[in-house]
């Protein structure tokens, strides 16, 4: 049974910054990546530029960290092993966001926090591992706050119905994708399981990582590429003129890129987790005395949960106002 939050709890003072956040008065950072004693880091980012922070995170992300980058200065830490470094007590929690993802619980003397800057799919009761805090830090990376349905669940169909049409005609699609797990989620489909897959160098990389863990079943062998699904985390190059002619397939994260629409020859895939009533379940399972969201559109978030805590407020980089 989790301790209660009590009304003389005192919150964390956090730093807002353009790498990160900080928790005021104690050596840790949360997902700042440059040149930081100590920073959790919640995902493996999507972006290669070296980390050069040593970061505290799970195993999976370490793993397909070093995917980008030979060295890393790395503690591993697993899933409700509550651990302490100094006066601080910390505990990772999953969040269904994505492979190795994970939320942090901190804890000093009557102080707690909760960040989790992104969260996806995770079962009602899952909920439930989410304890009474005094503070919020939650991620407002979907221009729609009121959104009552993850955009994903539809994209995801629609991006399913669209790569059995291309097939049916005889073309097979090259898929731009951020997520690294994307070949993964398309082998749990049935009918595309017997469909070669091509993956970029970086995805056939990340297969062995998946293999590592259990996830993956069989050991990746690159088809042929002329007859086979293209995978690849970045768009083709003009030296892949054979590529051109493929139906192109184009998988963004609904943020600050929203406003992507399709365009001859592209299609345009928009994968958000965001659904409001998760975040209302999530907020009156910690009943917080603060909520913080952080992100591109903080402020619309704040003004849409505005009721969910006695104060809730956007976290600002260095001060700046939120465009939104």
């Amino acid at each position: 049974m989790f301790p209660r939050v009590t009304e003389s709890s005192r919150p964390f003072l956090l730093e807002a910054t353009r790498d990160g956040l900080h928790i005021d008065g104690t050596l840790l950072w949360l997902d700042a990546k440059q040149g930081k004693e100590l920073s959790f880091l919640s995902r493996c980012p999507p972006q290669l530029k070296k980390i050069t922070s040593k970061i505290l995170a799970t195993e999976e992300t370490i793993h397909l960290l070093r995917l980008f980058q030979t060295e890393v200065d790395a503690l591993s830490c697993q899933y409700h092993r509550p651990f302490s470094i100094g006066s601080l007590s910390l505990e990772l929690l999953p969040t269904g966001a994505s492979f190795g993802s994970a939320a942090l619980l901190l804890r000093q003397k009557n102080s707690s926090i909760l960040y989790l800057p992104e969260l996806g799919f995770l079962p009602p009761a899952s909920l439930l591992d989410f304890p009474p805090v005094s503070q919020v830090i939650v991620g407002a990376f979907c221009a729609n706050p009121k959104s009552t349905q993850a955009h994903f669940e539809a994209e995801w169909d629609r991006l399913l119905l669209q790569i059995s049409r291309s097939i049916e005609g005889g073309s097979l699609p090259f898929i731009v994708t951020p997520f690294l797990d994307f070949p993964q989620r398309l082998l749990s489909v049935p009918a595309l399981q017997s469909t070669p897959m091509h993956l970029h160098p970086l995805l056939a990389r990340a297969e062995r990582v998946y293999e590592k863990f259990g996830i993956s079943k069989s050991i990746y062998q690159a088809p042929p590429l002329e007859s086979a699904m293209m995978i690849s985390p970045f768009l083709p190059s003009r030296k892949q003129t054979d590529l051109f002619n493929r139906p192109l397939l184009t998988i963004v994260r609904d943020d600050h890129r929203a406003k992507w629409t399709d365009s001859p020859g592209q299609s345009i895939f928009h994968f958000s987790f965001f659904c409001q009533k998760i975040y209302r379940q999530l907020f009156k399972q910690t009943n917080p005395e603060q909520i913080y969201f952080v992100g591109p559109y903080a402020l619309r978030y704040a003004k849409e949960f505005r009721k969910c805590a006695p104060q809730v407020q956007p976290l600002y980089a260095e001060k700046q106002p939120s465009l939104f």
